[in-house]
């Protein structure tokens, strides 16, 4: 009896840690949006995320990366077109957002 509850709780961890990467680790999409950049913002009361909204769709990203908030900050106003990922869940050091921002490839005149 005691081998089987060590083999059941074994089993249910390897579920769980498969689960969980599965949801918040491992993207389920990718693609491309385009719009005018409204705002970005540092923002949040736990953990400081990069957040974005493009016109258009109303479309909210978070950014992972300090580099490319800073870049985006210059760029608010203006068409672009960022790269994104999305994830099935969100994480609040992400930025509580399911759409992830790695890159941006075109940044239009103002």
């Amino acid at each position: 009896m005691k081998r089987f509850l060590v083999f059941l709780l074994f089993v249910l961890l390897i579920a769980g840690s498969l689960f969980t990467y599965w949801r918040y680790y491992a993207p389920f999409a990718e693609g491309h949006k385009s719009g005018v950049l409204k705002d970005i913002t540092l923002s949040s009361s736990l953990y400081k995320t990069w957040k974005g909204r493009l016109s258009g769709r109303d479309f909210t990203f978070a950014v992972t990366d300090p580099e490319l908030a800073d870049s985006l900050q210059h760029c608010t106003g203006r068409a672009v077109v960022l790269h994104y990922y999305e994830y099935h869940g969100s994480l609040p050091w992400r930025g509580s957002c399911r759409y992830i921002a790695d890159k941006v490839l075109f940044v239009g005149r103002p």
